[in-house]
């Protein structure tokens, strides 16, 4: 079965197969002047009418598509809609030249259809539309839990006898995923390989399934022997430098690694070169999970840390520090939010140093009474948020990083002293 990551992305292009929408004319508004009275009547009479056009069809049970001339209609009541229907709808739609993505997103919605009525059965079962409950409470049985995957497993055998041999994905999105996954594998290689990772995927979820939460010792030794089989099946599918490429990207040690750069945005040679440091040291490259006790985990992240520091040079180690600061992540995303460049953030930074120096030197001062402190600290507080507004284009970046990152600011403010 396909990632079914992938099948969000092509789902937004599906409706090209359903339905062709017709917009119409324009009319009159009462509002603004009469040029944008005409322009707002039109689109909103267009959407008005996109939308009945939409419904239309969809209530009528037909897939139109006068271009192609592809039309498929939906089983009625008590029919049962069959692996030979969808492989004809599959056929045609490849006559008619839609795209695989296209093909892949209808096929997925029509099974999805089809097994709907006993997926809401499971879910009463499991008591899971209980929304008043604590979810922690609201873990299914073993039964149900294996009713659940059995199913799923009949979706996706399904998908797959009917999609069969269509090839790989063609929308770009796609393949942008794939190349960042797996790196420059063949078409083949990928089907081959995402077959052998939802293999062990599925026997993964089986004991995490029945662990509920509760990992005992057996159940680590499951899944480390799955670990074992599941590398020695990829070494027997890929050569050593497609495996290389793999782990790049996509084994547990990568992402850990690409987690501590937050901040900071490395180069692909200092990426490749940290990762290399790291194996070097003799980090396995697991490709499922992270170290399996606390001991382990601080070990892994002591090597990766020596790797980074003897990997950057001086001034691109100054960079990562600076980007592991949270504050520095905080402002980083706060100034991409408000579309700033990112030299305001480390004037965030700056500005938050100086004015917390500032407040702790004149609360140490001993020759200042409590209201000259409490005067200055209000002059310092004025002058402070007056230059976080200059860094971040006003009063509307100001309010936000209040929200975000600013409550150190609320610190220069002196306590209302509690009445006696």
């Amino acid at each position: 079965m396909r990632p079914l990551v992938i099948i969000l992305l092509a789902l937004s292009l599906a409706g090209n197969v359903a339905w062709v929408i017709h917009r119409v004319g324009k009319s009159e508004a009462t509002a603004l002047s009469e040029k944008e009275n005409s322009e707002r009547a039109g689109t909103d009479e267009a959407q008005r009418d996109a939308v009945t056009e939409k419904r239309s069809h969809r209530s009528a049970g037909e897939f139109d598509g006068p271009r192609t001339g592809v039309v498929w209609r939906e089983p009625s009541a008590g029919e049962s809609l069959t692996s030979s229907d969808l492989k004809s709808l599959v056929r045609r739609l490849q006559e008619a030249g839609f795209p695989r993505h296209v093909i892949r997103a209808v096929v997925y919605a029509e099974v999805n259809e089809r097994f709907a009525a006993r997926q809401a059965a499971l879910r009463q079962q499991g008591n899971q539309d209980v929304y008043w409950s604590n979810p922690r409470r609201m873990l299914m049985d073993t039964s149900q839990v294996a009713a659940n995957r059995a199913l799923n497993l009949e979706r996706s055998q399904l998908v797959k006898e009917v999609l069969g041999d269509l090839g790989p994905d063609d929308n770009p999105l796609a393949e942008s995923f794939r190349r960042r996954q797996y790196g420059d594998l063949d078409g083949d290689k990928v089907q081959q390989l995402e077959q052998v990772l939802n293999d062990y995927n599925e026997l993964r979820s089986e004991i995490y399934a029945s662990a509920q939460g509760m990992l005992l010792p057996e159940d680590q030794e499951k899944l480390a022997y799955l670990e074992r089989e599941q590398r020695a099946d990829i070494e027997q599918l890929l050569t050593p430098k497609e495996r290389e490429e793999y782990a790049l990207r996509s084994s547990a040690l990568a992402n850990q690694i690409r987690s501590r750069f937050q901040g900071f945005e490395a180069t692909e040679d200092e990426y490749r070169a940290i990762y290399a440091a790291v194996r070097a040291a003799g980090l396995g490259e697991t490709m499922t999970g992270g170290p399996t006790s606390p001991e382990a985990a601080r070990a892994q992240e002591a090597q990766v840390a020596a790797a980074i520091q003897a990997t950057l040079s001086p001034e691109r180690l100054a960079e990562f520090q600076r980007g592991s600061d949270p504050r520095y992540a905080a402002a980083l995303r706060l100034t991409s939010r408000l579309n700033l460049p990112a030299t305001a953030a480390s004037e965030l930074l700056g500005i938050q140093s100086q004015a917390l120096e500032r407040a702790t030197q004149l609360q140490a001062d001993p020759q200042l009474t409590p209201e000259q402190k409490a005067a200055q600290l209000q002059l310092i507080t004025s002058q402070t948020e007056q230059q976080i507004s200059q860094a971040l284009g006003g009063n509307r970046g100001l309010e936000a990083y209040r929200l975000y990152g600013g409550q150190w600011l609320n610190s220069l403010k002196v306590p209302t002293p509690r009445p006696r």
